[in-house]
This record gives C-alpha cells, sequence and structure tokens, in this order.
C-alpha cells in the first residue's frame, strides 16, 4: 500500500469514528434527556395523583365542599385542582387535578380527572340496621344465597352453609355455630363502617317531589297504577281513576304521598321513586270519673288524656310491579325505587295468592319488608324479587317448619346489578361518596 493510500485509510477511519463518537454523544444526551423527561413526567403525574386524593378527600367528609386549590406546592412541584357539579340532578362531582414539575423548556404536566356521586342504598342487595324480627334474631342458614353487595349495621350470625355472591361487610362482626362453613364469594370484612339509614331519607325524596315531582297531600290512601309511561291514581277503592303522563308530572320523577299509605302495583317504563311519610298525631280524648273532694262527698270530674299515633307511612304492593322492559332479558333503563316511612308489604288479597313478582329497590326507613298477615295467610307462592333491599330490621314473610312453607311465601330474590352504577330519582343516600370514574 503506497504512502497516499495510508493516509486516504487514515483520513478515512478517523471521520468514521468521529461520525460514530459523535452519534455516541447525541445517544447518551438523548438519553439523558429521556431519563430526565421521564423522570419530570413521573413527578408530573404523582404531583396530580396527590391533588386528586387530597381533595376527594376533602369532598368525602364535606359533600358540599368546591374550593379547589390553586398552585399548591408540592413535593418539588405543584398542583391546581378544580371542582365541578356535572350533573346536578344526581349530585355527580367531577374533580380535575393538574399537577406540574420542572423548569424551563423541561416542565411537564400531567392531568387526572375523577367522577365522584353519592352512595345510594340502592346499590345493596342486602341491608339491614338490626339483624332481628322483633327481638327474635335472625340467623343465615344452608340453601340461603345473597347475590350482590351485602350490609348489616348488626352481626351476621351463621347456621350451616349459605353463601353470599357479593361483597359483604358487617359492623359487629359475625357469629358462626359450631359446623357452619359460609361461603363468601366476593369476600367478608369484618368490623366494617356503620352506615345509619338518615332519619330524613324519605323526606328527601318529598323534597324534590315537591320542587320538580308529583305530590299527593292531605289523604289517607292513594291508589297508584303505573301503566308504562302513565299513572292512574284514585284516593279510594270505589273511586274514579285520574291518569297523568308521568314524564310532564314528574320530571325529576319522584313521587310522594305525605302522611298516606300507597296501594301500589302496575309496569314501570321510566325512571321513577314512589314514597310515602307517616304523620305523627296527637289525640285528645277525655271521658268524666267521680273524684272524692272530701270525706263523704264526691264531684263528677272531666278528665282528659292526650295520646299520640302514626299516620301513613306504608306501601302495600296490591300486585306485580314491573319494568315495561325485563332487564334479565333485554336492555332497559327501567328503574324504580320503592320507599317507605314504615313498612313495605305485600298486600294480602286474591291477586296475590300465588306468586308476586317485583322489580325495585326498597326501602323501609323505620320498619321492613314483609307480608301482610303472613301467619294466617294461606301458602301464596314466591316473590320473584329483582332489585334490593334496604330496611331497619328484618320482617317475615311467611312460615316454615321441616316440610318446607307452611303460610305465606317463600323467597326468590336476585339483585339487578344495574344498581350498582344507577340508582332510582332521589333514593336515600348513605351520606358518602363513591369514585364513579377514575383517569390518570
Amino acid at each position: 500500500m503506497g504512502g497516499k493510500a495510508a493516509l486516504f485509510l487514515v483520513i478515512g477511519f478517523s471521520l468514521i469514528f468521529m461520525v460514530i463518537s459523535r452519534n455516541i454523544s447525541n445517544i447518551s444526551v438523548r438519553s439523558m434527556d429521556n431519563a430526565m423527561r421521564y423522570y419530570e413526567k413521573t413527578k408530573a403525574y404523582s404531583i396530580a395523583l396527590a391533588g386528586a386524593n387530597i381533595t376527594a378527600s376533602k369532598v368525602f367528609f364535606d359533600n358540599n365542599w368546591d374550593d379547589g386549590y390553586d398552585n399548591i406546592s408540592f413535593n418539588g412541584g405543584h398542583y391546581s385542582v378544580t371542582v365541578q357539579k356535572i350533573d346536578p340532578a344526581r349530585d355527580i362531582v367531577k374533580i380535575t387535578s393538574i399537577g406540574t414539575f420542572g423548569v424551563g423548556n423541561m416542565v411537564e404536566t400531567h392531568k387526572v380527572e375523577v367522577k365522584l356521586q353519592p352512595s345510594s342504598f340502592s346499590r345493596f342487595a342486602y341491608f339491614s340496621n338490626k339483624e332481628k324480627i322483633g327481638s327474635t334474631n335472625i340467623w343465615w342458614a344452608s340453601k340461603d344465597t345473597v347475590w350482590g353487595p351485602f350490609h348489616t349495621n348488626d352481626k351476621i350470625r351463621i347456621a350451616g352453609n349459605p353463601v353470599f355472591m357479593g361483597k359483604a361487610t358487617s359492623y359487629k362482626g359475625i357469629y358462626k355455630r359450631s359446623g357452619s362453613h359460609p361461603e363468601f364469594n366476593g369476600g367478608y370484612s369484618q368490623s366494617a363502617e356503620k352506615l345509619p339509614i338518615p332519619p330524613d331519607g324519605v323526606e328527601s325524596v318529598g323534597d324534590e317531589a315537591r320542587t320538580n315531582g308529583l305530590v299527593f297531600t292531605g289523604k289517607d290512601t292513594v291508589y297508584m297504577t303505573f301503566k308504562n309511561d302513565s299513572l292512574t291514581y284514585k284516593f279510594g277503592a270505589g273511586q274514579p281513576d285520574t291518569t297523568v303522563y308521568l314524564p310532564s308530572a314528574a320530571p325529576n320523577g319522584t313521587i310522594y304521598a305525605e302522611a298516606a299509605n300507597v296501594r301500589l302495583k302496575g309496569v314501570v317504563d321510566g325512571r321513577y321513586t314512589v314514597a310515602a311519610s307517616e304523620k305523627v298525631v296527637t289525640f285528645t280524648t277525655g271521658h268524666w270519673v267521680w273524684k272524692r273532694v272530701r270525706r263523704r262527698r264526691w264531684k263528677r270530674v272531666w278528665v282528659t288524656e292526650t295520646t299520640t299515633a302514626a299516620k301513613g307511612g306504608k306501601i302495600f304492593l296490591d300486585d306485580d310491579i314491573v319494568y315495561k322492559d325485563d332487564p334479565t332479558q333485554t336492555y332497559s333503563d327501567d328503574i324504580l325505587g320503592i320507599v317507605a316511612e314504615n313498612e313495605v308489604l305485600i298486600a294480602d288479597n286474591a291477586a296475590n295468592a300465588s306468586d308476586i313478582n317485583i322489580q325495585a329497590a326498597i326501602y323501609s326507613q323505620k320498619k321492613g319488608f314483609g307480608a301482610e298477615n303472613f301467619r294466617t295467610r294461606p301458602v301464596s307462592g314466591k316473590i320473584n324479587l329483582l332489585g334490593g333491599i334496604t330496611q331497619d330490621s328484618r320482617m317475615a314473610v311467611g312460615t316454615f317448619n321441616s316440610s318446607g312453607v307452611v303460610s305465606g311465601f317463600s323467597k326468590r330474590y336476585h339483585y339487578d346489578e344495574r344498581l350498582l352504577l344507577m340508582s332510582p330519582p332521589s333514593f336515600p343516600g348513605t351520606g358518602n361518596f363513591e369514585v364513579v370514574s377514575w383517569f390518570e
């Protein structure tokens, strides 16, 4: 190889090494930039996440708080958070948290969006404040199955091998008789948070009905029959019917009978809540009595007595109450809440002598869900319930012995899984919020 050729070879290799060195240097710089950028993005994400969590906690403890935060220093960066009520009818709140980290051209931001809505008692397949019928404890036994979320503020008492398909929780824990093996397929949480039934749950439905719903006042009993998107009502068994078109008569879906009992049946097309409140009435009565005023003298004296009694607040199911579109067969956005201050009772009548179909979320603020005259009515078939039951305490729907049902009904209760994400209008809430969605 000649001298010129060697020189060109050296120069060529030198140029190649210079290019490679430059590329290696650029790759190193870009790698460092990428690492720094990833670090900045991760920090911005964690700051935004912290802002969302801090704000969600604030909203959980104060449902009306919507101040948000502006440019709050955190972990070397800043977060700003807004709180908006995006659906006033359902009180859905949107939290938007923006996290910022870095300086100059290395500034990174990240957004976290959270949607919250008030937690409704309708989300429970079964809820009780007391696991008793009167003073008698209720035991969950073999062949008992609960589909969907279960909670009691009392103690779960187990005798046998019941099955709980959804998450089960209790405030006072659990007691199992020897040899009992319950199945908690959705998990079980002992000594969970107590969820008191609010004393104004029924009245809150009344407030909404007075605003933009349908209200009945001054009546002892209101007979209601859903006829798809209409409601037929009257105030006595022999009175004429009045029919209203519900989207116009009750735009917000609430129907309220104040200080009255409701007798309910029909086919529901739409989203409605029917509520019945009680009124405590004071009675003053009097009678004459003989009263001795002196040793041998008597005098007639008028004596008065004041007593109180509750009027109304019961809902009787006079026949099937079902949806126009059965959610077990097809898509349905029909949903019904049955909300009573006192009992929700299956009426003892001819229509309910052989099975009853109920599609609704049931709520009894002071009493429970049961069957009228459960001890004396004949064997009446099955209660086919699709929905959920929230009650202060258990009530009976029939009597049983080792041979089966002696009077009243057997139970076929199934949870309406749509209630995990939707609830009847203004259905009483737990006082807490729950997360609807969380986008990071």
